[in-house]
């Protein structure tokens, strides 16, 4: 289940970057539509940003104007399509800049995790794993361990190896950070660590049956906590009944959530519920070849625009982009997912079209070792990477001056 509370998100403190946000996207780029609602999408021109990024090296710029530089280009790069070339892109950049994480540790982490994502987008998990520990080294290099990003940059490691399928390793981490940030009193990435314990235990009982004790102890120590801090934290623990009630065709919990947070004046897009493929009505054979095969993915990505309308329903989805190679056999069933999705209302007028976004889909699959051989082939099951291109977190990472 793809659930990400982003009004949890709203509660952070602006040091700390939203968890789940890409590390990269639209920095001069924007989306909007013309009179008759056809997709206009802006941007600065490939040559343009790599013209930029060559001139700022040839005169040997400084470290931060560097990372600035690759990360429009990278991020432009990504867009266009070449997502390869948006890794070598940052690669290049780490292996300049990773010496200067003591001076500039949230910069150096920037470029690192943006690596990390399109590592994922890639498949190339081994990649991801390590561009993640490295952000974090990297923020450790230059941060006490109670510093904001440093306790972001655990929970994105806990958020990581549960990706990856290292559930006990995950929960580990993130009852390390429920524990630091707690001593440090730093009660929102407290309860952001307590809420993914709850979500990644909800997921794994669901796939298991085995976490359910577990999980009935994690919603009981969110739900026991008293300090106003954790309140949407508690709060959102409603979400966890409601999207189990979904799975089984009942959408009234999740309308309760919905209307719930109406009273927010929200402005800006809220994910509250997602279906999986498992959850639509489409063919039996396409919903199981997009989980289990995993030949031909490379090249596999598609954005699609849509809005959200005030009572946070999605409709008007359209493609706007879309690989040469797109085999659009598992678009489809992708696109009802993605119609299906339910945000929080929003405080627009009932008439108001509501919100344009724009995301892309890449199917992948990560790179593992042949079981007959040492040769590194794709996994057997396929992924679906997703990335919000208009999402306003989904920016270069904001760089810090060095520290004084």
């Amino acid at each position: 289940m793809m659930v990400w509370l982003l009004l949890l998100a709203q509660a952070a403190p602006s040091t700390m970057p939203v968890q789940g946000a890409p590390p990269i996207g639209p920095q001069a780029r924007s989306v909007a539509p013309d009179t008759d609602r056809a997709i206009v999408v802006v941007g600065r021109r490939l040559e343009e940003t790599r013209s930029a990024l060559d001139a700022c090296l040839a005169r040997k710029c400084p470290p931060m104007d560097d990372m600035r530089a690759t990360l429009a280009h990278a991020d432009n790069q990504f867009v266009k399509g070449d997502i390869a070339g948006s890794r070598e892109t940052l690669m290049k950049s780490i292996g300049r800049n990773r010496r200067f994480a003591k001076t500039y540790p949230i910069a150096v982490a920037g470029l690192f995790r943006a690596n990390g994502r399109i590592a994922a987008h890639l498949g190339e998990g081994d990649s991801y794993r390590m561009s993640t520990l490295d952000g974090y080294s990297a923020l450790k290099a230059g941060l006490p361990d109670t510093d904001p990003h440093v306790l972001s940059g655990s929970l994105e490691l806990a958020d990581m190896f549960a990706r990856l399928g290292q559930t006990d390793t995950a929960l580990s981490r993130y009852r390390s950070v429920v524990k630091t940030a707690h001593q440090s009193g730093n009660l929102v990435v407290e309860g952001f660590a307590r809420f993914r314990i709850v979500l990644l235990l909800d997921a794994q009982d669901r796939e298991t049956g085995l976490y359910g004790t577990a999980l009935k102890t994690a919603i009981g120590d969110l739900a026991s906590t008293t300090e106003p801090a954790l309140q949407p934290f508690r709060d959102a623990l409603q979400s966890v009944t409601a999207l189990r009630a979904a799975r089984k065709g009942d959408m009234s919990g999740v309308d309760g959530v919905v209307a719930k947070y109406r009273s927010l004046g929200l402005r800006t897009p809220l994910l509250v519920y997602a279906p999986t493929l498992d959850m639509i009505d489409a063919p039996v054979s396409t919903s199981a070849n997009l989980r289990s095969s995993a030949r031909d993915v490379d090249g596999q990505w598609v954005d699609f625009s849509y809005w959200i309308k005030p009572d946070g329903t999605v409709g008007d989805i359209d493609i706007v982009r879309e690989s040469p190679r797109l085999q659009r056999w598992w678009v489809g069933p992708v696109q009802k997912m993605l119609g299906g999705r339910r945000y929080a209302a929003l405080a627009l007028p009932a008439t108001d079209p509501g919100l344009l976004r724009v995301e892309r889909f890449s199917r992948t699959a990560f790179w593992v070792t042949g079981s007959d051989s040492r040769m590194p082939v794709r996994a057997a099951q396929s992924r679906l990477e997703s990335l919000d291109l208009t999402e306003p977190d989904a920016k270069p990472t904001t760089l810090a001056e060095p520290k004084s």
